[in-house]
């Protein structure tokens, strides 16, 4: 009998996304895409012993993440990372190289991180091999040279020889995939954390259709220009799949948009329907607002969808043409306030920071966001400008320094300790995010409307567990958080906001470093701005 070659798959996450470090009110989500490049790989190899392990979930820092690794004894490493973590990752890279000495071993890299900062992980000299944009058929020729004791071959797409030497790899036939490998997953730990949805109900997180036609200019467009879908009933078969073999009833559907095609969304939905299965549907990443009508809103939520959130960025029409987004503001409002009366649980992200947004654009997002107020959240982002997108060219031209592009990239999206812009002081922004927590999150009438979309779903501790998460509020009851709320809106907190911005016709300098004590957000999420579960 042939010896097992040990595969270990390492989904890297260097702080969690959440103000609650290290606790279980954090969101942990199953990863996905390592799960595909397990049941990929198995469909095609023999003689492989596969483990995944998560940052938190199987493991808190170096010392046990070496242990793990001493224990499993793996021949190939494979990591995925968010470009968030670069710095705690290179460390751990570090400390694995010192601490792992089976001979012959090798540690690939993947995920976000590689495409958003190829160069840097490329010239870190940590890893054997890098893999860019969907990578099972990369790793499956890595692994399988390995495995033959041959050399990898050349010009294979996703990876990376050199930085001038690569190509991206994008599979065309996404139903000719196996469905991820559920189980290499212990739901026993997984079902401690919070997940999308923030709660802790079983997760199937799903990926139906890869790559994105439209061309924003914050994001890295991992997985391409060209939506790739699967069939509605290859992603139906999945949902029954998991429903019957992992008792999941909760499915997180992560596509950048996948409403992209109309009719496939509407054929998911019937076939949920016409078989009657009871099942929650989450859409956590955002979906195309303005590509839908009231009879998908109603056919969504028909087929079991709880959750839903929508992407507008800017209220400013100026805007929506600079960053590519091109979304119909007064038809995504009159959709969003629509979905929002279906009494389910209805986010919508805003973003403010984008090169040459003025103080009136930025007061537009804030008033726009205002108006929706029968969201459940409506998340605050401040832009960051990665390399590689064309945002970050776009920074660049309108006058962005080297310290505020930089020193941005390195703080989760809503920290505006030290953020401005050319046009937006770091007093206003401390303004916008002040409003947006005293009058938009923490508006009464906003919180009466969650509160009771939330009563309809879940339980009382369930609901307790979301405002910890979503609003960084230690409480033991409901009651105690509407009391909170209700303190808060008279608070000299919240009035201070109730005088209008003076705006300036002229560019703002940076203002000096001004701490907003008083409240603070949530972390969000970090798939959003382009970087994917996968």
């Amino acid at each position: 009998m042939n010896e097992k070659h040990k595969i270990l798959l390492l989904d890297y996450v260097g702080e969690l996304f959440s103000n609650n470090q290290k606790s279980e009110n954090s969101q942990l989500v199953l990863p996905v895409g390592l799960m595909y490049i397990s049941s990929y790989l198995k469909a095609r190899m023999d003689n492989l012993e596969i483990k995944l392990i998560k940052s938190y979930v199987d493991f808190i820092g170096d010392e046990e993440l070496a242990a793990v690794i001493e224990a499993f004894q793996p021949d190939v490493i494979g990591i995925r990372c968010l470009s968030l973590d670069i710095i705690p990752l290179f460390s751990s890279a570090k400390f694995i190289r010192e601490r792992y000495r089976k001979e012959n071993h090798i540690i690939v890299i993947g995920g976000p991180i590689t495409n958003a900062q190829t160069a840097k992980v490329y010239d870190s000299k940590l890893f054997d091999y890098l893999v860019v944009n969907e990578g099972e058929r990369a790793m499956y020729e890595i692994v399988d040279a390995y495995v033959n004791h041959r050399p990898v071959r050349e010009n294979v797409p996703g990876l990376v020889y050199d930085l001038k030497n690569y190509s991206g790899d994008f599979i065309d036939e996404l139903d000719e995939l196996p469905f991820p490998d559920y189980d290499l997953i212990d739901f026993s730990k997984y079902d401690n954390f919070l997940n999308y949805g923030y709660n802790r109900a079983r997760q199937g997180v799903m990926v139906t259709s890869r790559g994105c036609p439209f061309r924003c200019t914050f994001c890295h467009n991992i997985m391409g220009r060209s939506a790739r879908l699967r069939s509605s009933s290859n992603v139906f078969e999945e949902i029954q799949y998991l429903r019957k073999n992992y008792d999941i009833l909760d499915f997180f559907i992560v596509d950048d948009i996948f409403n992209i095609n109309y009719q496939r969304a509407m054929d998911v939905f019937d076939l949920i329907i016409k078989n009657k299965l009871k099942v929650n549907l989450y859409f956590p990443n955002g979906i195309r607002g303005d590509i839908l009508d009231r009879t998908y809103i109603d056919r969504m939520v028909e087929a079991g969808t709880k959750y839903v959130s929508f992407a507008v960025e800017t209220a400013s029409e100026r805007l929506q043409k600079i960053i590519k987004k091109h979304v119909k503001l007064e038809k995504l409002k009159e959709l969003i306030k629509y979905t929002c009366d279906q009494d389910i649980m209805v986010n919508a992200f805003f973003m403010f920071g984008m090169p040459g947004e003025t103080e009136e654009e930025a007061l537009m997002t804030v008033k726009y966001a205002e108006d929706l107020d029968k969201l459940h959240f409506p998340y605050i982002f401040f832009a960051r400008y990665y390399e590689g997108t064309e945002m970050y060219q776009q920074a660049l031209e309108s006058g962005f320094s080297d310290d505020m592009i930089h020193s941005s990239i390195n703080q989760m999206y809503h920290d505006i300790d030290n953020y401005s812009t050319p046009t937006l002081s770091n007093e206003m922004v401390k303004h916008i995010k002040g409003y947006f927590l005293s009058r938009i999150i923490f508006n009464k009438k906003r919180i009466a409307q969650v509160l009771k979309v939330e009563r309809k779903y879940h339980t009382e501790q369930q609901t307790v567990d979301m405002i910890y998460s979503m609003y960084n509020v230690k409480v033991d009851s409901v009651k105690e958080f509407e009391d909170y709320v209700e303190t808060l809106s008279n608070s000299s907190f919240v009035r201070q906001f109730s005088k209008p911005w003076p705006l300036s016709n002229v560019a703002p300098k940076p203002a000096a470093r001004r701490s907003l004590d008083v409240l603070e957000l949530p972390r969000a999420q970090p798939e959003y701005s382009s970087e994917r579960p996968l």
